[in-house]
């Protein structure tokens, strides 16, 4: 089963809005339903006025065919004239009847032009002496019903039938029912009585009434519901039963729905389309909100996903809205920042700066705690490192040294002797006077060419007297072979306490730098001492020569200054070197 997964901006926009759909379907129905419960209340109060305001009409104009009826019967007692046939023209236009039989005491019947014997058959059998009765005509085909009022003695009878007209006066009008109201009367058989006012032209009678509101009234009840009706369309309807003498009609007050609830329906179009405009709105507000809730989330996976591969987040998240999230971004703006910190420190102990401070950011800072450990280690290994380097060199160093003055004294003990024994070897053969002078001379030279070179591996001095006199002595010999001035300081104590070590290396030094002036520096004087304080020596050198650019020549790894500096370093002293106008050494050796 495959799951979909949606980002968390679009997570939040579906739920902002799901909620502001829930709320406005919500606010929307309910508030719908009640509006459309009211307008249906008011609609059945309505409905429910009409009705009993037409049965009362009904009743009333019935009470009055009926006491007109009475009356005509009582006045026929005493005179038959009412029923000649000018009388019934006239009475007829005075109590609206269409057709009237009188039947006197003696069994004479006076009926109005048109009415046939059967007709008063028909009607009379249904009716018993000493009573009112009001009932139905069954019509001809193609006729419209009427009613009948018959009033009976023992021995007299009237019968008055009427048309529907005055009745439907009465159902047709309409006065707040509106377009689709109508008020109509159904026998108990369920055929209508009055004129259908969706169906004009259809003879009532044909019409069949088989709803709920015209059962209801059958058994009695009254009041108001809703159903559909003849037609089979939803209305409001009221209902009633009207108790005739020997029939019961019903009388039903009907508003189709669909009107009743137009103004609500047109209200609810409306606000559909508000509630469409409403909620695209708040679409692009929960996409708005949903963008500025997930920002700031993105923002801390992003930084979590970069520190999960080992990446610190350049950027620092920025502040928040939200108090929790603005909380959690401060957290990780703070791991960051100490990350960052303990990133720097490695790389700075890592290049082995070991003067680099750091500060753990509590006492359970793990990470931090183990770098102090490791940056300890390092300076301890890189401490045994130099002590390693410095007795390795000073050993290189010592042993060059032993080996210098073993060469120098087995040329100054073995070849020097040698050499002067032939030397007067020469003085003592036969060989022409000038062989022997040119021989004499080259065996002299010879002689003097190894004494230099013996005393530049070692010289003599050196050994004997230290390296005050022995500076002394490479002083005179490049005054005497170089146009150079040289002013010399000896400033050692008489009981030295510099070893002979540094001696050696000092008296190399000076050596050094001597050979660079003559070579590079086109100086004409040098100033040059030696200092010997309680607890170091201190060498000092000047030239006034034009100088070097020392970057470049440590860049062209230069082996005279490395010499320098790599000789007071085997004797744990510092050296600092300055070239502008000349070049100055000077070399600082602790005393042993």
């Amino acid at each position: 089963m495959r799951i979909y997964k949606l980002r968390l901006e679009r997570w939040l926009t579906i739920g902002l809005f799901s909620l502001t759909v829930f709320f406005v379907g919500a606010v929307s129905v309910g508030f719908y339903t009640q509006l459309r419960n009211a307008v249906l209340t008011r609609t059945q109060d309505q409905l429910l006025s009409i009705n009993i305001l037409k049965n009362r009409l009904v009743e009333q104009y019935l009470d009055n065919q009926v006491r007109q009826g009475e009356e005509l019967f009582l006045s026929s007692l005493s005179e038959v004239e009412p029923f000649q046939q000018i009388g019934f023209t006239q009475r007829s236009k005075k109590y609206d009847w269409q057709k009237a039989v009188f039947i006197d005491s003696a069994g004479r019947t006076f009926s109005s032009a048109d009415t046939s014997p059967a007709w008063v058959d028909s009607i009379l059998q249904y009716t018993k002496p000493d009573y009112t009765s009001i009932g139905l005509i069954a019509p001809s085909d193609g006729a419209n019903s009427e009613f009948y009022i018959a009033i009976r003695s023992s021995q007299t009878a009237l019968v008055l039938s009427y048309d529907m007209s005055g009745l439907e006066a009465i159902m047709t009008e309409r006065t707040g029912m509106g377009a689709t109201g109508e008020s109509y009367l159904v026998t108990e058989e369920g055929c209508m009585l009055t004129i259908s006012r969706f169906f004009p032209d259809t003879i009532p009678s044909q019409v069949l009434v088989d709803t709920e509101g015209f059962w209801a009234a059958q058994v009695g009840e009254e009041g108001v519901k809703i159903y559909p009706d003849y037609r089979g369309v939803p209305i409001v309807g009221a209902y009633r039963r009207i108790q005739l003498p020997t029939k019961t009609w019903v009388i039903l007050t009907e508003i189709d729905v669909a009107e009743a609830t137009a103004p609500i329906t047109e209200l609810r179009n409306r606000f559909v389309g508000l509630s469409l405009l409403f909620l695209l709105l708040s679409w692009l507000i929960s996409s708005w909100l949903a963008k500025g809730l997930s920002r700031p989330i993105l923002s801390l996976k992003r930084n979590i996903n970069s520190l999960a591969r080992g990446k610190l987040p350049k950027k620092q998240l920025q502040p928040s809205q939200i108090r929790e999230i603005e909380s959690i971004a401060d957290s990780l703006n703070e791991l960051i920042q100490a990350l960052n910190s303990t990133a720097n420190f490695a790389q700075r102990i890592g290049q082995g700066d070991f003067e680099a401070t750091y500060h753990p950011l509590s006492e359970q800072d793990k990470l931090g705690h183990s770098l102090l450990t490791m940056r300890d280690q390092l300076i301890l290994l890189n401490d045994q490192k130099e002590q390693l380097e410095r007795e390795t060199k000073k050993i290189l160093v010592s042993t060059q040294e032993a080996e210098r003055e073993r060469i120098s004294r087995d040329i100054h003990d073995g070849i020097g002797p040698l050499l002067t024994a032939t030397k007067f070897k020469m003085s003592s053969s036969d060989i022409p006077d000038s062989t022997r002078k040119e021989v004499t001379q080259l065996l002299d030279d010879i002689i003097a060419e190894i004494r230099r070179i013996s005393s530049n591996l070692m010289p003599a001095v050196l050994s004997d007297f230290g390296p005050g006199e022995a500076l002394n002595q490479l002083v005179w010999e490049i005054q005497k072979n170089s146009h150079l001035t040289v002013r010399y300081v000896n400033d050692l104590l008489a009981e030295s306490q510099l070893g002979k070590e540094a001696g050696i290396a000092l008296y190399r030094i000076a050596q050094e730098a001597i050979n660079n002036t003559l070579k590079h520096a086109e100086a004409t004087e040098i100033t040059m001492s030696l200092t010997e304080f309680e607890d170091q020596v201190v060498f000092y050198y000047r030239d006034n020569g034009k100088g070097f650019d020392l970057q470049k020549v440590y860049q062209a790894q230069g082996k005279g200054l490395k010499n320098i500096q790599e000789r007071i370093g085997i004797l744990g002293g510092i050296v600092r070197i300055h070239s502008s106008d000349g070049t100055t050494i000077e070399a600082e050796i602790p005393v042993v």
